[in-house]
């Protein structure tokens, strides 16, 4: 969805913050936010949403309306800042930060609309896998990449060859960013329904569909003849008679 990938993508300036703390990594030109950190959070935006949204995709409406849209993302992402600067005020380094900030939003989008817990979950599981394996395909092709991340915090740990704090983020990302997207474009999930509420809602929607359908106007209707073929008339049934020349029976 575009709508994600876009609203993502602003989320790059927050490699500021990053740089050189967590990492530095080399760029083709040396700007920060540079072009790549916008092409990240734009992949980011647009793979994360349809990764949770999956189980779920014939069942969810969206109501998209601009006006409130841009005022729950400002809202939301204000909050998310505040909740970032507090943690860092607490003296904890910036990963930690981020990703204890993303928890605490996470949390609470799912207290204000419980019924998406879905989304969240599948989106953890599923971006977190997908993510884990990108990233750990480019360890395999170049081993030396670990050496832009600084290595003296906990979350240059390697697990499976990749970074705690990559693998951590992923989750916590794959959770939150669907969630707030659903948030934000007002999201409904229709219930799921059972064999027999299924079958009685197509039947339902059967009927409507037929209740439109209109009769034709000066069709003749004709009364139905059984015919039944002279050899018929042993077995107990009186063949048809032949019509007359004249139109008699």
């Amino acid at each position: 969805m575009l709508v994600n990938a876009v609203l993502a993508s602003p989320y790059a300036f927050l490699s500021l913050l990053f740089v050189p703390e967590y990492w530095e990594p080399v760029r083709i030109v040396n700007l920060t936010p540079c072009l790549e950190d916008i092409l990240f959070s734009f992949s980011s935006g647009a793979l994360a949403w349809p990764i949770a949204v999956l189980p779920i995709k014939n069942r969810i409406v969206l109501d998209f309306q601009t006006t409130r849209v841009l005022k729950r993302y400002i809202t939301t992402t204000f909050s998310g800042l505040c909740l970032l600067v507090l943690c860092r005020t607490c003296d904890l380094d910036i990963m930690s930060s981020a990703n204890l900030s993303m928890a605490i939003l996470g949390i609470l989008l799912l207290l204000r609309r419980v019924e998406l817990w879905p989304i969240p979950v599948t989106g953890a599981i599923g971006f977190g896998i997908l993510y884990t394996l990108l990233i750990g395909c480019i360890f395999a092709i170049w081993p030396d990449f670990i050496l832009q991340w600084n290595t003296v915090t906990l979350w240059s740990i390697r697990l499976f060859s990749v970074p705690l704090g990559e693998i951590i983020w992923s989750l916590g990302y794959g959770a939150v960013w669907p969630l707030l997207m659903a948030y934000l474009l007002d999201a409904k999930v229709a219930p799921l329904l059972s064999k027999n509420e299924s079958i009685n809602a197509y039947q339902a929607s059967c009927t409507r569909e037929k209740s439109k359908i209109l009769p034709l106007p000066f069709v003749p209707s004709f009364p139905r003849r059984r015919l039944y073929p002279p050899a018929c008339k042993p077995y107990g049934l009186e063949a048809e008679p032949e019509a007359t020349r004249g139109g008699e029976i």
